[in-house]
């Protein structure tokens, strides 16, 4: 994975006075053992790394040039299974994901996830669907989940 061309800087926009204007708040959950466009994903949304031996290196290179992380950017890792598959991993991760990124801990709540390393498997997309996504779109190198349009509340699965 060294195409580092989808993670372009976002395109400003000229909005007109008095338009509100919402921008999503996405964070990504990568699956991949050795993510090496790691750095310019952290720096445009805050991610949650597989802790694999490669992937730990480059978190840790990232954080010593990057000392001042926020809750927007920056990289947190999460324990994985040497034999957990990708699918296993992000599932994993989405309640995590949710209790630091969701409505009881950041206003507002998130909106989308990048997921990386993983395809949107049937058992993937039910466990999205459990946390209210419905809407799964191709990106390279993985999908966006995304919440509906306008839908801004919190992702505590049902029980």
């Amino acid at each position: 994975m060294n195409d580092h061309s989808f993670f372009s800087a976002p395109q400003l926009r000229r909005i007109p006075l008095g338009c509100a204007i919402t921008i999503p708040y996405v964070v990504a959950i990568v699956a991949h053992p050795d993510f090496e466009p790691l750095t310019p994903l952290a720096e445009r949304v805050h991610v949650w790394l597989a802790e694999t031996s490669a992937n730990r290196t480059r978190a840790q290179a990232y954080w010593r040039a990057h000392p001042q992380q926020s809750i927007e950017q920056g990289i947190t890792t999460f324990k994985v299974g040497a034999s957990d598959t990708a699918e296993q991993m992000v599932i994993s991760a989405l309640g995590p994901v949710d209790l630091h990124h969701g409505e009881h801990a950041h206003a507002p709540p998130w909106d989308a996830l990048e997921i990386y390393g993983a395809a949107p498997t049937p058992s993937l997309r039910k466990a999205l669907t459990d946390f209210g996504i419905n809407d799964v779109d191709p990106i390279p190198g993985g999908f966006r989940a995304s919440r509906p349009a306008g839908r801004r509340l919190g992702l505590t699965p049902p029980r």
